[in-house]
């Protein structure tokens, strides 16, 4: 494809030489470059695609896109926002896959992942073909990958859309991270509708205030970015009330749902026990009553928001309510393991303050003797989180062991002290700190009563631990079988 042409959709930039070059590929990885690709040098947390441009051009890049002057003889196109302008030529390189698909897009702190495997079983009882992108995976027809990040790079969610088009995929439900908006990754897609969840703290590393966090959020629903034919917003959460008239106030489609009566989509109705659930959503005045094997308050959002988007694409209720019914367990979302043990053992990917509140109120009814919760905090990331989800953990359960997830570069001692802070404020002083989280794993499995239940949290459906720049394999369901059994 010709790289004018490309560049029809792309708002502000500065072409040094010719433009009339004919594009055989488009790469952001200077090591995937082929002849006659576009090679896009983004600016970066450690390294700028610049630096790289010499390598580009030895495999044959055609022409460069970046935001500054290049010392290079390739035809350039100097972006003022890059990203933005990889999403938008990415869009039109695969000829707006978005637009042949009911895309849904689903972002917030909490509960992306689950609702994002609601929507895709909806869209299965519809006899929907539907891809899947998000924290778990990418997966089309003819392909099923471990994902790299919750939303892709724009430029590879562009092709997988593609491929799903070409594979006769009808729908594809992602989730849409805060970062992967700020980085326009989804920029100038087209959703059927997107859901916005909740928002409460995590990410102020990047993103350093809930403002400029929330900011992020809105950007999948401000209709400057991308197009959403309908919002479906949480009305219970304090941001989703602000996003809601925000989105009002620009005269773009939106429906609520939540406890509140208010709601267009209202939870009339929940009822939970250990073994599954059943909820009754009121709209138009009328109810529909599913069972589904999800536990836990917070699941009745993940259900009424997915009940929310998909009613409001065209499909039909019973059908929503069927594919509800046949929702299967999320991989590392209050994951029971059970290996004839006498106690309860669950996993789950709870880490943030609330996420980790919600869990352990969950299992508290469920809990005979003690509530033990396992978990740590991630290097690199939000630090302010730490000591609130430490005291979290104290307030809620009667046991709580400290230990590493994720350290990445930073010390996991200190980590732990400042998760451990938040314990001592607290007042629990029935606390266990193992740096080593296959220790604390055995320690913690060889301490546990009959009747105590004994949750691990914030590895959820994650098979590995980042250590340094070393990604070590771990899984949590393996080491507790081994030990079970």
């Amino acid at each position: 494809m010709n790289l004018k042409a490309l560049l029809a959709s792309v708002r502000k930039y500065e072409a040094h030489g010719s433009l009339d070059v004919d594009l055989t590929g488009i790469s952001y990885d200077s090591r995937k470059v082929q002849p006659g690709h576009l090679f896009a040098a983004l600016p970066g947390v450690h390294y700028h695609g610049l630096q790289f441009l010499p390598q580009a051009e030895q495999l044959g890049a055609a022409a460069v896109l970046t935001d500054r002057t290049p010392n290079t003889k390739l035809p350039q196109v100097i972006a003022e926002d890059p990203r933005e302008a990889l999403a938008l030529i990415s869009n039109t390189y695969y000829k707006n896959p978005s637009n042949q698909l009911k895309l849904f897009g689903v972002t917030g702190t909490n509960g992306k992942t689950t609702s994002t495997f609601l929507l895709r079983s909806i869209m299965q009882a519809a006899n929907l073909k539907c891809g899947l992108l998000g924290t778990v995976q990418y997966s089309g027809q003819s392909f099923q990958v471990a994902s790299k990040l919750t939303t892709p790079e724009s430029l590879d969610l562009q092709q997988m859309l593609r491929q799903m088009v070409e594979e006769s995929c009808s729908a594809c439900v992602m989730e849409v991270s805060s970062h992967s908006l700020v980085q326009h990754r989804v920029t100038g897609c087209t959703f059927e509708s997107a859901i916005f969840t909740n928002l409460t703290q995590d990410h102020l590393d990047y993103h350093q205030t809930m403002e400029e966090y929330y900011k992020a959020k809105r950007m999948l629903f401000d209709g400057a970015h991308c197009t959403v034919k309908t919002a479906a917003i949480n009305i219970d959460d304090d941001y989703g009330r602000r996003l809601l008239k925000e989105r009002q106030q620009l005269n773009l489609a939106a429906v609520t749902y939540g406890f509140s009566e208010e709601a267009d989509f209202h939870i009339a109705k929940w009822n939970s026990s250990p073994n599954g659930s059943e909820i009754t959503i009121r709209h138009q005045l009328k109810s529909r009553t599913a069972p589904t094997p999800l536990i836990a308050k917070f699941n009745a959002y993940n259900i009424a928001g997915a009940f929310a988007a998909a009613s409001s694409s065209g499909i039909r209720e019973d059908i929503i309510i069927q594919g509800i019914a046949q929702m299967k367990q999320v991989p590392g979302r209050l994951e029971r393991i059970d290996h004839g043990q006498p106690y309860l053992v669950l996993i789950d990917y709870a880490h943030t303050e609330d996420a980790l509140r919600q869990l352990l109120a969950t299992v508290r009814p469920y809990t005979k003797r003690k509530l033990i919760v396992l978990f740590g905090c991630g290097g690199e990331r939000d630090k302010g989180k730490r000591p609130l989800m430490g005291r979290a953990a104290g307030e809620l359960a009667d046991v709580v062991v400290l230990s590493s997830d994720n350290p990445r570069h930073e010390d996991p001692r200190q980590i732990i002290e400042e998760v451990r802070a938040g314990v001592v404020q607290s007042g629990n002083s029935n606390l266990r700190i193992y740096i080593d989280r296959k220790e604390a794993i055995a320690e913690t499995v060889k301490s546990a009563q009959p009747g105590d239940a004994l949750v691990l949290a914030g590895k959820g459906h994650e098979n590995y631990q980042v250590i340094g720049d070393e990604k070590q394999h771990f899984d949590e369901r393996e080491i507790l079988e081994e030990l079970l059994k």
